[in-house]
């Protein structure tokens, strides 16, 4: 594959080649300024039609956040693109001999594009899938966090401790990724253990009590607690407790710290010393 590439790169007509050369030589310094002020001035007006977009794009509910991105980059890129193509035009350099300088650098180019259409066309299914939205909170092999853009290339995740996490939209497409926000409610599972000296509605009494001082707590689902195994000398718990997705972190802290607080209250050992907050969908 590489080969024929680069025989295909190779055998641009050198007569084509020459042409270009001669008539970017041909071209005196007056006629360059003058492309160069052309260009800049399409790219300033470049520069505020993208601007338009972007505001236009804020202001509309119809196309998802996931895609403003996505839509400013093509558009930015199609419009730098035709501004060069059209200053140069102006000049007496013809659209076609453009053409040229593609097929002498296609090998590179595509060498090069392998990698970056793998992530463009990943990008295209993360959006057309609608696997996620900016904004979801999501885990992966390669890291979590709350999306915060996607882009041709990559998907930008903010994780908990506030680290920027770039992954690869060709690894997001072919891995798993869970969407722990996508129904806008988050359930904490909190496992501890306690001592088998005390009854489990004893357990269940302290632990309701504590669950009842954390108000971001959702009451449908209701909060269960369930025996979910046995050691010697303990019993093995585990709370669940609902919470929208974006309070999930305050519900998990709090409640873990209630606990603490609600079974001392109560005269309840806790053998592991520690609790633990586990997130499921």
């Amino acid at each position: 594959m590489q080969n024929n590439i680069i025989r295909n790169s190779a055998a641009v007509d050198p007569d084509a080649l020459q042409d270009f050369l001669d008539s970017i030589t041909s071209v005196g310094w007056k006629r360059w300024l003058t492309a160069l002020g052309i260009l800049l001035v399409l790219l300033i007006v470049s520069h505020f039609l993208v601007r338009l977009l972007v505001r236009r794009l804020k202001r509309s509910a119809r196309v998802s956040k996931s895609l403003h991105t996505v839509l400013v980059t093509a558009v930015r890129f199609l419009l730098v693109l035709a501004c060069i193509m059209v200053a140069g035009n102006m000049v007496g350099i013809p659209v076609s001999t453009f053409m040229v300088v593609f097929g002498v650098f296609g090998a590179a180019i595509a060498l090069a594009a392998q990698g970056f259409l793998s992530n463009v066309a990943g990008c295209l299914i993360l959006l057309s899938g609608r696997l996620f939205e900016v904004g979801d909170y999501i885990e992966t092999a390669a890291g979590s966090g709350t999306v915060q853009e996607i882009n041709l290339l990559n998907t930008k995740l903010q994780s908990y401790e506030g680290h920027i996490i770039y992954i690869p939209n060709s690894v997001l497409y072919t891995e798993t990724v869970t969407n722990l926000t996508s129904f806008q409610k988050r359930r904490a599972n909190i496992t501890f253990r306690i001592s088998n000296a005390h009854a489990p509605d004893q357990v269940r009494e302290a632990a309701m009590e504590a669950v009842s001082k954390i108000p971001q707590v959702l009451p449908d689902p209701e909060p269960l607690l369930v025996v979910s195994g046995y050691s010697l000398g303990h019993v093995n718990y585990t709370l669940l407790v609902w919470a929208k997705a974006e309070d999930y972190w305050t519900v998990r802290n709090g409640v873990s710290e209630q606990l603490y607080v609600s079974f001392k209250a109560h005269g309840i050992e806790m053998t592991n010393r520690e609790v633990s907050a586990l997130a499921s969908e």
